[in-house]
């Protein structure tokens, strides 16, 4: 895990993660991303963050990253210490 969270303080990139709440209201939040073996990670400091309770709820995503926006099926991943989320690639057009 800390070298997960010191890869994310070097590289500094920035994702915009869009979520939806149980009303299908859309919601936009800025995060760190860290790539590790071919995946996207997100680490929630907070298990009660809003975007996680989201995808705890409904896993398709929509990530913006370098102007570009895809679908993913985000996977909430609880840990001892902190939550973790892996998007896997959606099949279609991913």
């Amino acid at each position: 895990m800390v070298g997960l969270e010191l890869i994310a303080s070097e590289s500094g990139e920035v994702v915009v993660l869009v979520t939806t709440d149980e009303s299908g209201q859309p919601h936009e939040t800025r995060l760190w991303v860290v790539d590790e073996a071919g995946k996207q990670w997100l680490r929630a400091g907070n298990p009660k963050s809003g975007w996680l309770l989201h995808i705890q709820k409904n896993s398709a995503v929509e990530v913006e990253r370098n102007g570009q926006r895809a679908g993913y099926a985000a996977v909430p991943i609880a840990d001892v210490r902190d939550q973790m989320t892996l998007f896997d690639t959606l099949a279609a057009g991913s």
